[in-house]
């Protein structure tokens, strides 16, 4: 999906890779925790363009026992931006293929892959761009957001303290 309908010359526009899963089974986010493997997209793009590092949702937690991992049910989209060259001609069309690898699991797990694709129509500079498929306001709104300060980490062996510290950062939170 794209947060476009049309693109311009040299500009960045989100992309998402919506994930849409049957009920009980769950994905992978990119750090899996004890079991799985996160999604990988394999961009395949136009000479001169270019794609960001894939954008993760805040995971859901599932724990089998001693096992805990950390994915997705339901629907995820998986966010990156992509550059458009600069030498894109207006009239022409931006295509945007990527190789979609991920683990769906339940009770057992599968691999799963999708070749996906969307193609965009390229503008002059200037002339307006309509909003695409993707609705950029939840996709965003699913991300993890900075922590307002610093956070620091430390373990004795036997447990993990926790601390931040900021401006307008309270002890509850």
């Amino acid at each position: 999906l794209a947060a476009v309908d049309a693109v311009h010359p040299g500009e960045q526009m989100v992309v998402g890779v919506e994930q849409v899963l049957q009920p009980e089974w769950h994905t992978y986010w990119i750090n899996p925790g004890d079991t799985g493997v996160p999604t990988r997209i394999a961009w395949d793009l136009p000479a001169g363009a270019s794609a960001g590092p894939v954008v993760w949702p805040i995971p859901a937690r599932f724990s089998n026992g001693p096992v805990t991992s950390y994915g997705y049910a339901g629907a995820a989209t998986l966010l990156a931006t992509l550059t458009v060259p600069h030498g894109a001609r207006p009239g022409a069309t931006f295509p945007v293929r990527a190789r979609v690898n991920w683990l769906v699991c339940r009770d057992v797990c599968i691999p799963q892959q999708a070749d996906v694709a969307l193609s965009l129509p390229v503008l002059a500079v200037g002339m307006p761009s309509g909003a695409g498929l993707l609705p950029v306001g939840p996709a965003h709104a699913a991300l993890p957001i900075s922590v307002p300060g610093t956070v620091r980490a430390e373990t004795d062996g036997k447990g993990v303290m926790l601390a931040v510290a900021g401006t307008g950062v309270r002890p509850a939170d």
